[in-house]
């Protein structure tokens, strides 16, 4: 057995690699359970996490649609892999594609009618979830933590760009992480309701 760390380390070279460390264990802790939950409420809909998120990124994109590739990124998956999830979900009637007026070899996808009631179906059934939630994270809390989420998830694409265009030395993004104070644990954040 293992003991995990629940202290900072205080003023030393090891306290930002203990952020980052911590921030990526609760990231995947928390992952791995909402992605459970949403498998649990998605059962009987014929629908994975996975195809959810996809049907889901569509509807929020609007009539204009999310390209392809833009859907393979958000979701972490390769455009192959992509390719497959939006042809499965367009044979079940949940999402019609058009080619892009301004690139024709980009394909846009959208929700279609039957998509729209699976999601308003799904959504209803989400809405036990979201009280749970409710009552253990303020408003606020959640506005917050979505905030941050949307900052590092910015920031990872950003360096993930600048590594992938070949450049080299620091780069002109600041890690949301670095916000960390070494002195001040984040379960003080917790606290705050």
């Amino acid at each position: 057995m293992f003991a995990i760390r629940t202290e900072v380390p205080s003023e030393s070279a090891d306290a930002v690699p203990f952020a980052l460390g911590e921030t990526i264990q609760l990231l995947w802790q928390c992952h791995r359970r909402l992605r459970r939950m949403l498998s649990e409420r998605l059962n009987g809909t014929g629908l994975s996490d996975t195809e959810f998120l996809v049907l889901w990124l569509c509807h929020q994109s609007g009539p204009q649609g999310l390209a392809q590739r833009d859907l393979a990124e958000s979701l972490g998956v390769s455009p192959p892999l992509m390719s497959g999830l939006v042809e499965r979900l367009r044979q079940q009637k949940l999402l019609t594609g058009r080619r892009c007026q301004l690139d024709r070899r980009r394909q846009l996808w959208c929700t279609d009618t039957e998509g729209c009631r699976l999601l308003t179906r799904i959504c209803a059934d989400l809405q036990q979830l979201v009280v749970s939630l409710d009552q253990s994270i303020s408003a606020q809390q959640q506005q917050m933590l979505t905030t941050l989420l949307r900052s590092l998830a910015e920031a990872n694409a950003a360096f993930s760009a600048s590594s992938d265009d070949g450049a080299s030395g620091p780069t002109a993004v600041v890690s949301p992480l670095r916000v960390f104070q070494p002195d001040e644990h984040p379960t003080s954040l917790a606290t705050e309701r």
